[in-house]
């Protein structure tokens, strides 16, 4: 019976959370609930991008598989997410069209220039 009654509270006295990610340079983190999510397999920095469409706010992890860090970039369309998802490999594009550059000047969708969304329904 001691058993039946701390499997019980095990499963359910424990509240589930939501996946969430804690973006690089944003005030917070961000639940994936509403993000169309995919891991990315061989390429060089990028590991994983989640995409909400509605919001225009995509989250893309960079680095290595060890080691990767969540950014988040805002008013990005569903084209432009659908050419790095098809960009073979994914690192020269991301570099090219979408990350800040080396000298200070910001990218088209950094999020310092957009408005970051504050719902993701």
């Amino acid at each position: 019976m001691r058993i039946n009654l701390l499997i019980f509270i095990l499963l359910f006295g424990t509240p589930l959370r939501a996946e969430e990610a804690c973006p690089k340079f944003s005030n917070g983190c961000v639940p994936l609930e509403h993000f169309e999510c995919s891991y990315v397999a061989h390429d060089e920095c990028v590991q994983r991008i989640c995409y909400n469409q509605h919001a225009r706010y995509m989250i893309i992890w960079l680095g290595t598989t060890e080691r990767n860090t969540p950014y988040h970039y805002c008013d990005i369309g569903p084209d432009e997410v659908n050419a790095l998802k098809a960009a073979v490999p994914m690192c020269p594009y991301y570099k090219d069209h979408m990350r800040s550059k080396l000298t200070g000047e910001h990218g088209p969708y950094d999020c310092r220039d957009h408005p970051v969304p504050t719902t993701f329904d």
